[in-house]
C-alpha cells in the first residue's frame, strides 16, 4: 500500500512538473495570407515535454477578412528542438501536422480537422519573457493559400504597425506604441495639446485590415497671431518647449533609459535588435491648399543605440547605427501609395537597440496649412534573405541548378567527407541576416539564410562529385546511354529540368541544363 502511494505522489509531481513546464505568451498576431495582413490578439503556449522537447500551441486560430471569420483550430506543433545561445531560447522545425479541433464554446464548425496532413515550419525565440514566432502553414494543396503566422515584435518590428489597436489619452485616441501631442512632454505642453491623431477607416488598397491612422495639422493661436502645427506621430515621445515651431525646444526623442509609460502602459520608445534593409509604408497625403514652397510631408527612422537621439538633429549625432529618411512624400493626387525606404548603416561598433520613427504632415516645421491631412497604414521593417558568394577554402562556387522547392544547388569539387564546416563560407548582403551551414552526410552539406526577422529564408544544398556515384572518365566512340542520374546522385528514368547527368556506354559523362 505504502509502495502504491508513493508511485502515485511521483506521478502527481511529475504532472505538476509538467504543467509548471508550460508557458503562456499573450501578444498581437498577424496573419499573412498570400501578401495580405490581419491581426488579433492571440496567446502561444509551449511545453516542455518529458524527452526534453517542447510543443507550441496556438489554440482556436482564426482566419479573418474585414468582418469574415473562418475557425481553424487548434495548431500543435510537436517535437520542437530548442537551442539556448546567449539569453536567448530559439525553437526550430519542420513538420507535417494535424491541425485540431477548437475548444471555444458554442462554437460546432472547425475547418482545420477537415483539411488533412499540413505542412508547417516553425522559428521562434525567446528572449526574457517575449515570444517571437514565425510559423509558415502551407495549405496550397488545399486551401491554395500561404499562410505565415507572426507572433509579437521580437525586437524585430514596431509594435501595432498596422495601426489596428488604439488606446485613449485625455479623451482623444492614439495608435498603442505611437505618440502624439495629447502625450506631449515639456514646459509649454499645455499650449501644444490638441487632437491631432484619428481612427480612419479610410485603409490602403487590399488590406486585410479596417483601421488606419489619420494625422492631421492644426492652426493654433500664439499672442496675437495663428502658427501651424503640423500633425506629429513618433515612435518616441513629442517635446513641446519652444514658443515657435522652428525654436529647437520642439522636436521628438527616444530614449531607453527613461522609465515614464503612456496611457497604454508602454514605453516611450520601441525597442529594435536587428537591422532591417528598408522601411516600407502606405501613405495618403493631401494639403488643405498647394503650397509650392512646402509641398511635402516627411518620414525618418533613427536605429540608436538607445540612449537619448531627438529629431530634428541640432548636434552631431555619435549614437546613430542606421537611418532612413524620406522629405518628399508628395500628395500623388491624394491617393494611397506605398514608400519604401533603405536604411544607410553607419562604419560604427555600436549595436542596435531602439529605432526613433517620426512621421508629419510636413517637412518643414511649421509650414503647409492647418487643414493638412496623411493617411499612414501598414509600416513595416524589412528583412531580406538574399544569397551572396558561396566558397570553400577561398575558392568560389558556382550555381548550378534551382530544385522545384527552390533550393539552390552548387557542385564542389572537393572532398566534402572531412572538411571543416568553418571552410564553407556562405555570405549573405543583408546586414541582418543569419547565415547556418549544416551537415547532410558525408557528400552533402545545406546551408539556410534566414532574414533578420525569421520571416524569409533562402536555402541551398552543396554536394561533391563524390555524391554523384559517376565515373567521369571521357572516352571517343560509339555509345548510348546507360544510367542517368540528378544532383542529389539519384538514378531517374530520363533528364528533367535542372541539372542532369548522363553516364554513357564507353564511359563518357555529361552534365546538361534543360
Amino acid at each position: 500500500m505504502k509502495h502504491l502511494y508513493n508511485i502515485l505522489v511521483a506521478t502527481a509531481l511529475s504532472l505538476v512538473s509538467l504543467t509548471a513546464a508550460a508557458t503562456d505568451y499573450t501578444d498581437r498576431l498577424t496573419v499573412s495570407i498570400n501578401g495580405i495582413s490581419t491581426s488579433q490578439e492571440s496567446t502561444i503556449a509551449i511545453t516542455e515535454q518529458a524527452d526534453g522537447l517542447y510543443t507550441l500551441s496556438l489554440d482556436n486560430f482564426m482566419l479573418t477578412a474585414g468582418a469574415d471569420v473562418m475557425p481553424v483550430g487548434n495548431i500543435v506543433v510537436p517535437d520542437v528542438v530548442a537551442t539556448v545561445e546567449e539569453g536567448c531560447t530559439s525553437f526550430t522545425t519542420k513538420q507535417v501536422i494535424n491541425i485540431q479541433n477548437g475548444t471555444l464554446e458554442g462554437m460546432d464548425f472547425w475547418m482545420g480537422p477537415m483539411i488533412g496532413p499540413v505542412p508547417v515550419e516553425v522559428r521562434a525565440e525567446v528572449k526574457g519573457e517575449q515570444l517571437y514566432a514565425v510559423i509558415d502553414i502551407d495549405m496550397r494543396g488545399t486551401l491554395g493559400q500561404l499562410i505565415q503566422v507572426i507572433f509579437g515584435t521580437g525586437g524585430y518590428h514596431i509594435g501595432n504597425s498596422d495601426f489596428e489597436a488604439w488606446h485613449d489619452v485625455e479623451g482623444t485616441n492614439e495608435p498603442d506604441h505611437w505618440h502624439s501631442f495629447m502625450s506631449a512632454s515639456g514646459s509649454l505642453v499645455s499650449m501644444a495639446k490638441g487632437e491631432h491623431t484619428f481612427i480612419s477607416d479610410d485603409v490602403r488598397p487590399e488590406s486585410g485590415g479596417t483601421k488606419s491612422l489619420l494625422v492631421k495639422s492644426r492652426e493654433i493661436n500664439v499672442v496675437l497671431f495663428k502658427v501651424v502645427a503640423n500633425g506629429t506621430v513618433t515612435t518616441g515621445r513629442l517635446e513641446a518647449s519652444g514658443m515657435s515651431a522652428t525654436d529647437t525646444k520642439n522636436y521628438s526623442y527616444s530614449d531607453m533609459s527613461v522609465a515614464d509609460l503612456d496611457a497604454a502602459g508602454d514605453p516611450f520608445y520601441s525597442e529594435l535588435t536587428s537591422r532591417p534593409d528598408s522601411i516600407t509604408v502606405w501613405v495618403k497625403f493631401q494639403q488643405g491648399s498647394t503650397v509650392a514652397d512646402h509641398p511635402y510631408a516627411t518620414l525618418s527612422a533613427g536605429i540608436t543605440d538607445g540612449t537619448f537621439y531627438r529629431e530634428p538633429v541640432v548636434d552631431e549625432v555619435t549614437n546613430l547605427v542606421g537611418y532612413a529618411s524620406n522629405r518628399q512624400i508628395a500628395s500623388n493626387g491624394g491617393e494611397w501609395q506605398r514608400l519604401s525606404i533603405p536604411f544607410e548603416y553607419y562604419a560604427n561598433e555600436l549595436e542596435p537597440r531602439c529605432i526613433h520613427v517620426t512621421i508629419s504632415t510636413n517637412a518643414d516645421p511649421g509650414q503647409g496649412t492647418g487643414n493638412d491631412q496623411l493617411n499612414i497604414d501598414d509600416l513595416d521593417l524589412v528583412y531580406l534573405a538574399e544569397l551572396g558568394d558561396v566558397s570553400i577554402a577561398g575558392a568560389t562556387l558556382t550555381l548550378d541548378s534551382a530544385a522545384t522547392d527552390g533550393t539552390l544547388c552548387y557542385t564542389a569539387d572537393v572532398d566534402l567527407t572531412n572538411l571543416n564546416l568553418d571552410d564553407v563560407v556562405v555570405t549573405s548582403p543583408n546586414p541582418g541576416a543569419k547565415v547556418k551551414v549544416e551537415r547532410v552526410n558525408d557528400h552533402k552539406l545545406t546551408a539556410t539564410i534566414t532574414s533578420g526577422d525569421l520571416r524569409r529564408q533562402t536555402k541551398l544544398s552543396i554536394v561533391d562529385n563524390a555524391l554523384l556515384g559517376i565515373n567521369s572518365v571521357e572516352h571517343s566512340g560509339n555509345r548510348t546511354v546507360v544510367a542517368t542520374y540528378n544532383m542529389a546522385g539519384v538514378r531517374v528514368g530520363a533528364a528533367n529540368s535542372g541539372i542532369t547527368i548522363i553516364r554513357y556506354s564507353d564511359g563518357t559523362v555529361k552534365k546538361i541544363m534543360r
